[in-house]
């Protein structure tokens, strides 16, 4: 394989490395939530990473410039990066918190800022939905039964989801709010 052709897919083993780990990570519409601009950062950071490490692997005579690159040089710079992105070089305390440094900080806040604008796009079409389907519903009536129909259509929702679920119900029941905003917070919850 030429070192174009090396470089190119090492760049795709890369950047769907990068595209599997986000539409794993955004189980409300994956596939809508990977495309914005963080995200594309995102995918780009792993793609270079993996570039890069293929070039360092020419640079230190890993490779041949003369010869074509054999396909485990090429898998191994792609997924090599991937791991060498995802370390931190050490780790120091910082109160009550261990604050890693090294390449997975990079990715780290390029990671925070993609899920925080997944959260605002997902958001807005979330609330209209929410507000459409609660209109007319009795609170009293939709707090029990509710999370309990989501709970049973639900295959693989963890026991901590499901508690944690259960007790933001039980608190909305008794919080200081009119019954409008209750049953957005109980129908957005779920």
């Amino acid at each position: 394989m030429t070192l174009a052709w090396a470089v190119i897919v090492a760049v795709l083993i890369g950047a769907a490395t990068g595209i599997t780990e986000l539409v794993s990570r955004y189980r409300d519409a994956p596939l809508k939530a990977t495309f914005s601009l963080p995200e594309l950062l995102y995918f780009i950071i792993n793609g270079l990473a993996a570039a890069l490490t293929l070039v360092l692997f020419r640079e230190f005579d890993l490779v041949s410039d003369s010869e074509p690159i054999p396909l485990k040089w090429v898998l191994t710079a792609g997924f090599g990066a991937m791991a060498a992105l995802r370390s931190s070089l050490f780790s120091f305390r910082a109160g009550d918190q261990d604050v890693a440094l090294g390449p997975s900080t990079v990715l780290r806040v390029v990671l925070d800022a993609a899920d925080r604008e997944v959260d605002r796009q997902r958001a807005t079409a979330r609330a209209v939905t929410v507000d459409r389907i609660m209109r007319g519903v009795v609170f009293d009536k939709a707090q029990l039964a509710l999370p309990t129909y989501c709970l049973a259509i639900l295959q693989n929702l963890p026991q901590e989801d499901q508690d944690r679920l259960a007790r933001q119900s039980t608190a909305l029941k008794d919080a200081p709010m009119d019954e409008r905003a209750k049953n957005l917070s109980l129908a957005g919850w779920q």
